[in-house]
């Protein structure tokens, strides 16, 4: 840019470098982290001030980049983790009697899933105060944890919090295999910790599953969610803090979380989350650059 005057567009993806502060990778009391951390937020920094465009994966990430002094009055798009609608299809009643029992569980039983990696951002252990609440409440909920990660981190939980473990489903799955397995959900669960690096975050996961029509039980102060979920497409809900009171009024709304029509859910996500969308605002963005 310097030489020849080339354009360029910061594609964000989030608070990377403080996210490494966050998840406890970079340790701040070890010198080397900290003279990294402040080397990388300098490269930040320059990226920021002197970009063309700069893309935001949420609203509240945007808000905080225009409270840095490094922002120089860029223009800010806003473009979330987008989903494949055309992979991710809406679930039939069918299928997900089908795959209810593929898994061994049964045609009434209500399946609450998780998606994705355990651990470091995802509070498997406040999740597991959930269950547990849920499992004492209704032993007709059954639980699916779809992840790559160690089963033993979840089977020591179940262990940990004295669960029947019969009630557990546990399985990795391709990316092409997701979809089949989540037909089998109810509903999908997840916590992630609230930190200040989680603004700019968009999980993955929730365009996913909204894709599919399946609605959701989180937490908010990540990024965008709770707008999301409560407001834009209407499909889950949001937890304000995680203990039992919260964790007893979530268990509440499962029956009308039950009721939400699933075609209803699939079509607000997609003006979000549909990566056909997604394309056309980045050439948008591409398109302001060149002609700039």
């Amino acid at each position: 840019k310097k030489k020849y005057s080339a354009k360029y567009l910061f594609d964000m993806r989030g608070f990377w470098v403080d996210e490494r502060i966050d998840g406890g990778i970079w340790d701040q009391k070890k010198w080397y982290f900290k003279l990294l951390y402040n080397y990388c937020k300098r490269i930040e920094n320059k990226l920021i001030s002197s970009s063309d465009a700069i893309i935001s994966l949420t609203k509240a990430g945007r808000s905080e980049i225009q409270s840095w002094e490094s922002y120089k009055s860029n223009p800010i798009s806003v473009i979330p983790t987008c989903t494949d609608f055309k992979v991710f299809k809406l679930v039939q009643e069918n299928n997900r009697v089908q795959e209810k029992e593929i898994l061994g569980f049964q045609k009434k039983d209500i399946v609450i899933s998780y998606l994705g990696s355990l651990g470091t951002w995802y509070m498997l252990d406040e999740m597991f105060d959930f269950i547990k609440m849920v499992s004492d409440k209704n032993n007709k909920i059954k639980f699916l944890f779809i992840t790559h990660d160690d089963k033993s981190k979840v089977l020591s939980k179940i262990a940990e919090k004295e669960l029947d473990i019969s009630n557990f489903k546990v399985v990795s799955a391709s990316r092409n295999e997701v979809p089949r397995f989540l037909q089998a959900s109810n509903i999908n669960l997840f916590f992630i910790n609230p930190s200040y690096s989680k603004i700019a975050s968009s999980p993955t996961k929730l365009g996913e599953v909204f894709s599919m029509g399946i609605p959701v039980i989180c937490n908010g102060n990540v990024g965008d969610v709770e707008e999301i979920v409560n407001d834009i497409v209407a499909g889950g809900y949001v937890i304000k803090d995680f203990n039992n009171l919260n964790y007893i009024d979530a268990y509440k709304s499962i029956n009308k979380l039950l009721k939400i029509q699933p075609d209803k859910i699939r079509e607000n996500a997609k003006p979000y989350y549909d990566i056909t969308y997604g394309v056309k605002s980045y050439l948008k963005v591409y398109e302001k650059i060149v002609s700039a």
